[in-house]
């Protein structure tokens, strides 16, 4: 099978594989910032938490302090280097897209031409890596905000923004140092622990994603090697993190991407239900179609959507209260769907796209994309707990 990105089968039948290697590799990244982190991390719950924030786990606060040191090591320079008029004109069509859904397709082609013409970091160029200061930071969060493409990661980071003003520069400076090391260690160690799955990308970047220049998605479709692998950790402690308030959930519902339909959008009979779709059973050889028969056996209702923004738009007679989500994206997808619906109170469980095929973003005219559906019936299965899942 062509890989145009990442591919979590490799040369095997499945991903079972790819998942008791990640869960290996993402216990050592999280040891390593346990190690590292601990005390900065109680700290900053303590800020949080007077503040009025919303008590969450360590899973997610390495992931917000490793999401950092990803993001500074690749963009920091892009950052600095980008006029703070162009961040806020950017900004304000950013805003414009996502409050006003008519003028959405004028605003993304405008936004493709000025994200390609202004703000798509070079890879033949690099800018560097920013120094690490509190006006750096609050410069790269501008940045990313600006794009579009990581407004879930934004959201969270602001408030370690907020935190290091109560810290003198040099103490902030000294926090950002380690933020920025783990983030150059974490390029390099997870090359060895997970490159085997994203082999591809180096080569995407350089000879097919010029085909994405002036196009909205440009800096989405750029993301580097260590992106993907941030996200497949990310995915991981997420897991780990939302497993046990998904299990006390009655309704349980796994979605879908529409690129998992193995016919075209115009041949695929699903069910219009809200902003979402439901499988008609039109192939039997779509995993749809495969998936949906097990409904009734582990207790749950698959729907495909099509827009992660569907999410928010909830089907007649699904309780937000009583709901639990296993949600199914590309790998870059992951963090940001994970904590959008951490902030919707809805815990989540992911399971990764076997690899990127939608005719949106990644293949000309689009290629069927899968599951492993092993892990998604771990998943739903209460008795199985995370070492259980890895030992699957």
């Amino acid at each position: 099978m062509y890989t145009i990105t990442y591919n979590l089968k490799q040369d095997t039948e499945s991903a079972e594989t790819f998942y008791r290697t990640l869960s290996v590799y993402s216990n050592d990244v999280y040891s390593e910032l346990d190690e590292l982190l601990y005390d900065q991390l109680l700290a900053y719950f303590r800020y949080y938490h007077h503040e009025g924030g919303k008590i969450y786990t360590h899973e997610e606060g390495y992931l917000e302090l490793l999401t950092l040191g990803v993001l500074w090591c690749v963009y920091s320079g892009d950052a600095l280097a980008t006029q703070p008029s162009t961040t806020n004109f950017l900004q304000m069509l950013a805003d414009v897209r996502e409050n006003n859904t008519q003028l959405k397709p004028i605003v993304d082609a405008f936004r493709g031409i000025c994200l390609t013409a202004m703000m798509s970091p070079d890879l033949y160029d690099h800018m560097g890596v920013a120094a690490p200061t509190r006006e750096n930071l609050t410069q790269l969060l501008d940045w990313l905000e600006a794009t579009g493409e990581f407004k879930q990661e934004v959201l969270r980071l602001r408030h370690w923004e907020n935190y290091m003003t109560t810290f003198t520069p040099e103490k902030a400076e000294h926090l950002l140092e380690t933020i920025i090391s783990l983030g150059l260690w974490f390029e390099k160690d997870s090359i060895e622990g997970l490159g085997e799955y994203t082999v591809q990308v180096d080569r995407y970047l350089n000879e097919l994603r010029p085909k994405r220049y002036w196009k909205e998605d440009v800096i989405f479709c750029g993301r580097r090697r260590v992106e993907y692998h941030l996200n497949m950790v990310g995915a991981e402690w997420l897991n780990t993190a939302y497993r046990k308030d998904f299990l006390e959930k009655s309704q349980r519902v796994v979605l879908l991407p529409t690129c998992m339909s193995l016919l075209p959008k115009d041949d695929c009979k699903a069910h219009v239900v809200g902003d979402w779709l439901k499988c008609a059973h039109c192939s039997a050889d779509c995993q749809v179609s495969q998936l949906t028969d097990l409904e009734s056996k582990h207790n749950f209702q698959l729907f495909m959507v099509p827009h992660s923004s569907s999410i928010k738009s909830l089907p007649e007679g699904i309780e937000v209260s009583e709901l639990g989500i296993i949600g199914v994206a590309c790998v870059l997808n992951l963090i940001s769907g994970g904590f959008m619906l951490a902030a919707l109170n809805i815990p989540a469980q992911c399971v990764l796209l076997d690899y990127s095929g939608c005719k949106q973003h990644w293949h000309p005219e689009g290629m069927p994309t899968s599951l492993n559906a092993h892990r998604l019936v771990q998943l739903l299965t209460a008795q199985n707990n995370n070492k259980q899942l890895a030992d699957a």
